[in-house]
């Protein structure tokens, strides 16, 4: 039976895979594990990337280094982990494994895509199909949804800023194939029945390694009119994703993510801030 009391957390599943986007996920496991709104974690991920949760640093600027395994145990929520290779679409297996584990989930936490040529995993489409049926037979309907700017309707990416002009130029040229397998990502889930499926799509900015974490994240209201800042740290991106999952604000739509825009060319009165709060 699902936690649905006003006193009781949240079941959440986390999915993340490798590259930037997907060092996102890590950070939500830390997150979730820190919020008293969640109750439980599921994470899924391949054996090849959950080794990585080993790591100290996770290709990030936190001011301390990670330890996941002192994370859960200090923890009192109940935290499984599942090694599930989701890249191939017509495992059946894989998709009987997440129909059981998803039966008491709430939310879904998506960072399986990647945007980083000749980088990582491409498994965001396949990894999304399978989420996706999982979800629609066990009746979970809230996911948050990893992508990228510059998509679809965002296009042209970070229109205020020359280096948007890169990244289009690397979805058109290196990142083609990074570019056509979040596209797909995408259109999985913007094709649902919204009676099935309340998805948000995040499309964050430069994830940088370098990025400190802020303890806010600003989303870009109006394409065009307003701005936020174009390196935001993963950390930070990831409170957006536990937000949203436990929180939802946003339905059936995408944002673009990204840290404060202070010193950005356009005004940042039109934009709305959120502070992400533990309580």
């Amino acid at each position: 039976m699902k936690l649905d009391g006003k006193d009781q957390g949240k079941t959440l599943a986390i999915f993340f895979s490798s590259g930037g986007l997907g060092d996102v996920g890590r950070h939500a496991i830390l997150v979730a594990l820190d919020d008293p709104r969640v109750a439980s974690i599921k994470l899924f991920a391949s054996s090849k990337n959950i080794k990585t949760l080993d790591l100290p640093i996770w290709k990030c600027n936190c001011t301390e280094p990670h330890d996941w395994n002192e994370s859960v145990t200090k923890s009192s929520k109940l935290f499984e982990k599942f090694e599930l290779d989701l890249s191939d679409k017509n495992d059946k297996d894989v998709g009987q494994i997440l129909k059981e584990q998803l039966k008491d989930v709430d939310a879904v936490v998506s960072c399986m895509g990647n945007r980083q040529p000749f980088w990582g995993d491409r498994v965001g489409a396949a990894a999304t199909h399978h989420i996706k049926i999982a979800m629609e037979a066990t009746n979970v309907k809230r996911i948050v949804a990893m992508t990228s700017m510059g998509l679809n309707e965002d296009y042209p990416c970070m229109e205020w800023r020359w280096e948007g002009k890169i990244m289009d130029f690397l979805f058109k040229t290196l990142c083609r194939k990074e570019k056509k397998d979040l596209v797909k990502l995408e259109s999985l889930l913007t094709s649902s029945k919204p009676e099935l499926l309340d998805y948000l799509l995040v499309r964050p900015v430069g994830l940088g390694e370098e990025a400190v974490p802020e303890g806010t994240y600003f989303l870009q209201k109006q394409k065009h009119t307003d701005v936020v800042g174009t390196n935001m740290a993963k950390m930070d991106c990831a409170r957006l994703f536990v937000d949203e999952a436990v929180n939802p604000t946003m339905h059936r739509t995408a944002v673009v993510v990204g840290a404060n825009p202070e010193g950005e060319s356009v005004e940042d009165k039109a934009l709305e801030k959120k502070k992400w709060c533990s309580a």
